[in-house]
């Protein structure tokens, strides 16, 4: 996993665990930063049953959604290569949502360099259970929902696409004083479902 990402990852689960506890209490430990795959079966991702080959989307990553997936999704200005920085995505799309009282960005982010697939979302999963960070299927796909904490502005959906490569949604308000009570981890939902349809599709 990139340093970026860990570094955020690090960030979200201690503070999430920092509020859980007592003040004068130390908080649980955060899982290891090491690369390599874990034995613990609580930090690896279940295995994907039916893969999906990514490459045709790797190669064009705006091919994720379709034009009427982008109308339904609310989506807008698609642009190649320009996944989440701060996530160090090399592979991505890059959306804005059209609402003239907010800035709601969207990613759609691949990481091709990745060879433990959702493993290494997992690889970071906190020893106790927590709200920030919740382990799910997506039509028939693992899947991890990572928020965080009590802030809702910004949401990522993780999903496994085989047992060596995965997609991350990333949707989040740019301006977090903007924020007007949507869901965004619903959003990333919805729009990690429609990559996965068009995926499914092309294989």
């Amino acid at each position: 996993m990139t340093t970026g990402r860990r570094a955020w990852l690090a960030t979200v689960l201690s503070a999430a665990l920092l509020a859980a506890c007592d003040s004068k209490a130390p908080p649980p430990p955060i899982p290891g930063t090491s690369t390599t795959t874990s034995t613990d079966p609580a930090q690896q991702a279940p295995k994907v049953t039916h893969p999906l080959d990514d490459k045709e989307f790797l190669a064009d990553p705006c091919r994720s959604l379709t034009t009427p997936q982008l109308t339904a999704l609310g989506l807008t200005e698609p642009l190649k290569n320009r996944g989440d920085d701060s996530f160090e995505s090399k592979v991505g799309c890059g959306y804005r949502v059209p609402d003239p009282e907010t800035d709601l960005l969207a990613y759609v982010n691949y990481y091709p360099e990745t060879t433990t697939g959702l493993d290494e979302v997992y690889a970071d999963r906190p020893p106790t259970p927590s709200p920030t960070w919740t382990a799910t299927v997506i039509d028939g796909y693992p899947a991890v929902t990572i928020a965080p904490g009590d802030d809702r502005t910004r949401c990522h959906v993780n999903v496994g696409t085989s047992d060596d490569t995965y997609f991350e949604i990333t949707y989040y308000y740019f301006d977090w004083n903007d924020w007007d009570g949507r869901d965004t981890c619903a959003a990333a939902t919805s729009i990690a479902a429609a990559v996965l349809a068009n995926m499914k599709a092309a294989n």
